[in-house]
């Protein structure tokens, strides 16, 4: 290999390296100097439920004021399906500040056959976050609903 073309070559990879460092998700990112937060759901849905559950976008909170969140879920089996959920945060301190007002996530969802759903989520973030050390910083919030099949006992 020529030196023009390994010289190239090198170019290339540098800049391929470059691009596989930014971030995709710019607009998720919350200023350290800014009050607001960045919430991120993420929804898993066990193989055995058959449900497809939506993934709201990214959300600019500010603590002290409530929001709605809608999840849509179908049944896409052929019978009526129940499901668990379990939910949780990341960082696991958010939790202390997270309040649920309303949440699809404190019963067993019974959805039939080839059926939609609407799961409401109603929510506040404690201004009292403002105050937390750790959460000065990193204002990116994950929470994750986990759906499964009910639990026969």
């Amino acid at each position: 290999m020529s030196s023009s073309k390994r010289g190239i070559t090198a170019i290339f990879v540098a800049l391929m390296l470059l691009i596989a460092t930014i971030p995709l998700n710019l607009h998720s990112k919350a200023s350290a100097s800014s009050d607001n937060f960045i919430i991120d759901f993420r929804i898993n849905v066990s193989y055995g439920l058959g449900w497809r559950v939506d993934t709201p976008d990214p959300m600019t909170i500010i603590p002290g004021k409530e929001y709605k969140v809608n999840l849509m879920a179908v049944n896409d089996m052929d019978s009526t399906k129940i499901a668990e959920i379990m939910y949780g945060y990341l960082p696991p301190e958010f939790a202390r500040y997270f309040l649920l007002v309303e949440c699809f996530c404190y019963d067993t969802i019974k959805l039939k056959a080839k059926r939609i759903i609407e799961l409401p989520v109603v929510f506040i973030i404690d201004p009292a976050i403002l105050k937390d050390r750790k959460f000065r910083k990193d204002k990116n919030i994950t929470i994750r609903f986990n759906f499964y099949p009910q639990i026969k006992r």
